[in-house]
């Protein structure tokens, strides 16, 4: 090993990991080490582990310190990527070998003796590794194809000019020799490594590929979207162009090139938006999001071009008000999670459109990042989703979180609430859960309503984001037959939604009119319950009950084969039920009321029948009839997604501008 000490010596090794406010990865990172040091006891090395926690609060130090490791753990105060790296290369001063890896990696089997050995058989100066994506969910297919996550393969001991630091064994006495250091006006906007190995290389530095280290990198949900896809072609091709510019020698080289940047973006825009174009009508992925990539590409080698400089990993100041620029981007935690298969359609097309919004950074939510993490607004939607458990003690843990998380938000000069308006009346009688729902309705900052109809204070700040409907959601499933004389009903039942009272109405109307048919679908909120419905359906003619969750396939199946879905609610005002039913084509009989009246002016009062005090077999029955000759389809072109994702955008906006002139 000429490069190192002789034979004889122990090597001293350190692997160096700088974090940032991520304390559950970098766990599942030093809790994943051990073995892998284990690996290297025949290799003749002595290794340490180093964190540097760019957090200058030290939201790391429990972690570390928690850790069964040879660890050193200190604190960079110094915000960026760059500030942690360079704090790496001085901590370890004396050292010969430094092993870089991000804290949201995990190494798989061999991945830092296989480093040693390509470093040891090729006499490199630097050794980089292989980094593979790993999903926390399904990934849409336009993701992949777009190459956003795809690096390259390379056969061992290739020679590279550049390297990236996420999996990267550098020899610390080159470094030092050179007088190598990461650019620090690079770190909030990366691409700092880039130009560390291209000088590297450029003084000499022998860097090689180890194909068999390999690294997992946990892409989480947030970059899981087109937006975010979009966004890093942009700020990756920005940074890159500004490297090259830094590595240009002279004023007329770097003119010469920047005309080059602008010229190669310009082209890129305009062959990026055609083949986008191209794969849109012919409804070619592949070439819908290779377009979109190399037009956001050409957008970063323009804005390169012209100085401006993307600081992807910017961290706003309390007192920052760029949130509200429209050219901005803000981040917004929702109080809902992932989207799981028994979640309401509805949620699963907000999240959907709030993550592929651009200029909106749309966190899921979880306690951690909730309660410890940075974002510009939390967007909540059922607050007292937040306050059950399936047991007492965890009902009480998490009226607890949730009063520390509402008190963060209270004691916060920069978080704006803002809140969807989904209920009118508060949906809990006990005491303490009550007060702390009054509590969040009295300190939101700002609301969005979904409907016209919703009361609300004079003066209070909201925006209007009508229900969108759910045609395009449930045309991916088949629909059934209609059946002469069917009526249906679905969606959770409740003891508030009347299906008791619809029941000894449909008794009545049957002996009539025995024609009819019904069937209910859905899952009782208790046994009891869903004990009372087959109490009260035993020995009704053509009932059928489906008391459990309906996937979207039983429901659509459900919904298109009834002639009328009656949705005998003892209290209504935004039912997405009445939405699905109207999606799929089908008329709704509903309760009297404001909200049901506007809805009918909407979509057309034939699509929406309604009736007043206690629901009776007379009207069943004649709104099964009109029901029965309806044909087309109710106006829903008021309720289309395309704008849903903006209009959340601005209405976040503007909750962060009132919270901030509030203060």
């Amino acid at each position: 090993m000429t490069r190192g000490p002789e034979s004889s010596d122990m090597i001293a090794v350190t692997i160096g990991i700088p974090t940032y406010r991520r304390p559950e990865l970098l766990e599942a990172l030093l809790l994943a080490l051990p073995p892998r040091i284990a690996e290297c006891a025949a290799l003749g090395v002595e290794i340490d582990v180093l964190v540097v926690d760019n957090d200058g609060t030290g939201s790391a130090r429990e972690v570390a310190e928690r850790a069964d490791l040879p660890m050193r753990y200190v604190v960079e105060p110094t915000p960026g990527i760059a500030a942690a790296r360079n704090r790496i290369l001085d901590e370890c001063d004396g050292r010969d070998l430094v092993a870089f890896i991000d804290d949201d990696e995990i190494p798989r089997e061999h991945w830092l003796s296989s480093l040693l050995t390509v470093w040891r058989d090729h006499n490199a100066d630097a050794v980089m590794g292989r980094v593979i994506s790993v999903f926390e969910e399904d990934v849409d297919p336009w993701l992949l194809t777009s190459g956003t996550f795809r690096r390259p393969i390379r056969k061992t001991g290739t020679v590279l000019e550049v390297a990236a630091a996420g999996n990267l064994l550098l020899d610390l006495r080159c470094i030092r020799r050179l007088g190598l250091r990461f650019d620090q006006t690079l770190g909030l906007g990366g691409g700092e490594d880039t130009l560390f190995s291209r000088q590297l290389a450029r003084r000499g530095g022998l860097i090689v590929w180890c194909n068999e280290s390999e690294t997992e990198d946990l892409v989480v949900a947030a970059r899981l979207s087109r937006a975010w896809a979009a966004q890093r072609a942009f700020s990756s091709a920005n940074a890159n162009t500004r490297i090259e510019l830094q590595l240009t020698d002279g004023a007329l080289r770097r003119g010469a090139l920047r005309v080059r940047a602008l010229l190669g973006g310009v082209i890129r825009i305009v062959a990026g938006v055609l083949r986008r174009g191209f794969g849109a009508v012919t409804s070619n992925i592949d070439h819908h999001a290779r377009g979109t990539r190399i037009a956001h590409r050409g957008r970063g080698m323009v804005a390169a071009a012209f100085g401006r400089r993307y600081d992807e990993y910017r961290r706003p100041s309390e007192d920052d008000t760029t949130m509200t620029d429209p050219a901005s981007t803000i981040r917004v935690m929702q109080s809902l999670g992932a989207p799981r298969p028994t979640t309401n359609p509805y949620n699963k097309m907000l999240d959907e459109a709030l993550g592929s919004t651009e200029g909106l950074e749309r966190l899921r939510f979880s306690w951690g990042t909730a309660l410890f993490g940075r974002y510009d607004a939390f967007h909540w939607h059922w607050p007292e989703a937040k306050l059950h458990g399936s047991t007492w003690w965890k009902s009480t843990g998490k009226f607890l979180l949730t009063t520390a998380l509402v008190f963060r938000h209270r004691l916060s000069r920069r978080i704006a609430v803002v809140r969807t308006v989904h209920n009118i009346e508060l949906p809990d009688d006990n005491a303490p859960r009550l007060w702390l729902l009054r509590f969040i309705d009295r300190h939101t900052d700002y609301r969005i309503v979904i409907n016209e109809t919703t009361p609300l204070p004079p003066g209070t700040p909201h925006s209007l984001i009508l229900h969108g409907h759910y045609r395009d959601w449930y045309a991916k499933f088949p629909a059934a037959e209609r059946v002469p004389g069917r009526l249906g009903s679905f969606g959770g039942v409740r003891r508030y939604k009347g299906l008791e009272g619809f029941i000894d109405a449909y008794a009545e109307a049957v002996t009539t009119e025995p024609t009819l048919s019904l069937k209910i679908g859905g899952r009782p909120s208790t046994p009891e319950l869903g004990d009372d419905l087959r109490a009260r359906t035993a020995g009704l003619p053509g009932v059928e009950l489906h008391l459990d969750f309906l996937t979207d396939a039983e429901l659509v199946q459900l919904a298109s084969s009834s002639e009328l879905i009656v949705l005998a609610y003892r209290f209504m005002h935004n039912s997405g039920s009445v939405l699905a039913a109207l999606s799929m084509a089908r008329p709704v009989l509903v309760p009297r009321n404001e909200a049901n009246e506007a809805l009918a002016r909407e979509v057309g009062a034939a699509w929406v029948l309604m009736y007043d005090g206690d629901l009776d077999a007379p009207t069943v029955v004649e709104a099964w009839r009109a029901a029965s000759t309806l044909t087309g389809s109710p106006d829903l072109s008021r309720r289309d997604w395309a704008d849903a994702g903006r209009a959340h955008r601005d209405a976040f906006r503007e909750g962060v501008a009132h919270k901030r002139r509030l203060r």
